[in-house]
């Protein structure tokens, strides 16, 4: 398919890039909630088996639903899985059958 943008009079490029600033103001900043993940990694370390870090993620996630910040659902998304990212890389060995991979 082909779209000629010149004959859109450049409306659709406008259009893009106010989609890029506000996915920008939407996105978060991952430096604000490293005390939030620090918590979650802090209790998931203190699951020995990783049904029992998938369950404190699960608790998690139902905690920030519920912040006064509102947090919206892609939000704690990213939160999630930057914490899934550390534990990862620091404590778990990598398998393909990861339960934490889900969330």
């Amino acid at each position: 398919m082909n779209v000629d943008l010149h004959a859109l009079g450049g409306r659709s490029l406008r259009l893009v890039v106010t989609d890029m600033e506000n996915a920008k103001e939407q996105s978060m900043k991952l430096h604000d909630w490293e005390r939030t993940i620090q918590q979650m990694i802090e209790e998931s370390h203190h699951e020995p088996k990783e049904s029992g870090k998938f369950r404190v993620l699960m608790e998690w996630r139902a905690k920030l639903a519920q912040e006064p910040h509102l947090l919206q659902p892609f939000q704690i998304d990213e939160i999630v899985r930057e914490v899934r990212k550390k534990l990862t890389s620091v404590s778990l060995p990598p398998s393909s059958g990861s339960r934490l991979g889900s969330l």
